[in-house]
């Protein structure tokens, strides 16, 4: 849960965390510094970046869920839509740990399967449109599936060779903090 609210909670929000919670938001953050200095990813935003500018980098964030989820059996044991539904009760169950402002986005993923559907145009269409509905700069993020279409063989190549580093960092977050990782959620191949 932690991971996920990651992007919602600041400063004295962080400290009313427990401490599950707050390693979770640790994690997630832990994540976005690798994922950001990765040279494969910004190999992927450099492809993009003639097409969408400024927000190439968060288009690619879009872009890598859409690959994480139709190749997520390269990646886990579990099939996605267990996997979902495991991840939507525990956070069904403890809808009341998640700050008030976050409670809506919590109810319309689980309620729309969000991380399923990335699997799909449709999916990350609607991920793109509230990106571009926040957006404060000209942007093309209204062709962002055209050009996911057109650069696919470019760019998934590059997830699937950065997804596994990845991995490796999770992994190393929770062998260094001591924490139980379930063996189904991740198979390192």
């Amino acid at each position: 849960m932690g991971n996920f609210m990651a992007d919602f909670v600041r400063g004295k929000e962080i400290t009313l965390l427990d401490d599950d919670l707050l390693m979770g938001v640790k994690l997630h953050r832990e994540i976005d510094a690798f994922t950001d200095h990765h040279k494969l990813v910004d190999e992927a935003v450099s492809i993009l970046s003639s097409k969408q500018g400024k927000y190439s980098s968060v288009i690619i964030d879009i872009y890598f869920d859409y690959f994480l989820a139709n190749n997520w059996s390269a990646f886990s044991s579990l099939p996605l839509k267990e996997f979902n539904k495991y991840q939507y009760g525990i956070f069904n169950d403890n809808i009341n740990g998640f700050p008030q402002k976050m409670i809506p986005a919590v109810k319309s993923l689980t309620t729309h399967d969000w991380f399923y559907n990335y699997k799909y145009e449709y999916g990350i269409k609607k991920a793109l449109s509230n990106i571009e509905r926040r957006a404060t700069f000209e942007n093309e993020i209204k062709n962002a599936v055209p050009h996911l279409l057109e650069l696919k063989d470019q760019l998934e190549p590059l997830f699937m060779k950065f997804f596994p580093d990845l991995i490796n960092t999770a992994i190393n977050f929770f062998n260094e903090h001591n924490l139980a990782m379930q063996d189904y959620t991740i198979v390192n191949k």
